[in-house]
């Protein structure tokens, strides 16, 4: 009798427990919280962006130096970070604004930076972006979604880290991995893509995935990764955004 009360009391449990972790793990299903979208607009002069995420300062097989190489020597005026900066969940304070002084290397004039909101980055999020001004040039700080636009420039970029999709970022690798094999399409864009009812020339950018992603057909750049990890390849990556023929458009350079 015991047992026949016990085996459905844990099929529930389980069942239960399952759904909270579906649930906790892809919120983008129930709709727990909702992605917010903060719009900046750029001028011409502001191009061309750099786009990169997943640096991990703060891990022993971060190659941030790198990054600062590339923003330094490549002329760009604009550089986005979308995501896991940090390597460990670090307390927000006006220490994070010092750190993003370091990367106005070279003709970089702004620095925009779209932490991640799972394990990874600074803690709590700001409802809403937070700016300063530092010797003339701009550094902002942008929860969850940043859309920039560009004068005179159709189309927008929405970068994000792509937490969304999925929080857990092994996850998001390994299913990345397996629709892009099979159907040639990446889940976490193309998921965020519909979250976010971007317009037909709007790119959208993301990382945590750790995998280098370019498709024109779909609008998608998944920026790779700036860390070794165990479980996968290192796969370098930044996307550079311009406005060619009016039209804004990203291309994406491994490294």
């Amino acid at each position: 009798m015991c047992v026949h009360i016990l085996l459905p009391i844990a099929s529930a449990l389980f069942l239960l427990e399952s759904i909270v972790v579906l649930a906790h793990n892809f919120p983008w299903i129930v709709r727990l919280w909702r992605l917010r979208v903060h719009h900046l607009r750029l001028f011409r002069d502001d191009l061309p962006i750099l786009i990169v995420s997943d640096i991990h300062l703060g891990n022993r097989d971060s190659l941030g130096k790198d990054v600062l190489r590339i923003a330094s020597k490549r002329g760009f005026h604009t550089l986005v970070i979308a995501g896991d900066l940090l390597d460990k969940r670090t307390l927000f304070s006006d220490k994070i604004f010092d750190l993003l002084e370091k990367f106005l290397v070279g003709n970089i004039r702004n620095v925009l930076y779209v932490p991640s909101s799972s394990s990874h980055d600074i803690k709590p999020l700001p409802t809403g972006p937070i700016s300063r001004q530092l010797n003339g040039k701009r550094v902002v700080v942008v929860p969850e979604v940043l859309a920039l636009s560009v004068d005179g420039c159709v189309g927008s970029l929405y970068i994000t880290h792509g937490d969304y999709s999925s929080r857990n970022g092994i996850f998001a690798h390994i299913i990345d991995a397996i629709t892009l094999k099979v159907f040639s399409k990446p889940f976490t864009g193309t998921i965020l893509r519909k979250i976010l009812e971007t317009g037909d020339v709007d790119w959208v950018i993301h990382g945590h995935s750790h995998l280098a992603v370019h498709s024109q057909k779909l609008r998608i750049v998944d920026t790779g990764c700036w860390v070794k990890r165990p479980h996968e390849s290192v796969q370098r990556a930044f996307a550079v955004a311009t406005c060619r023929n009016g039209v804004v458009e990203v291309d994406l350079i491994r490294i």
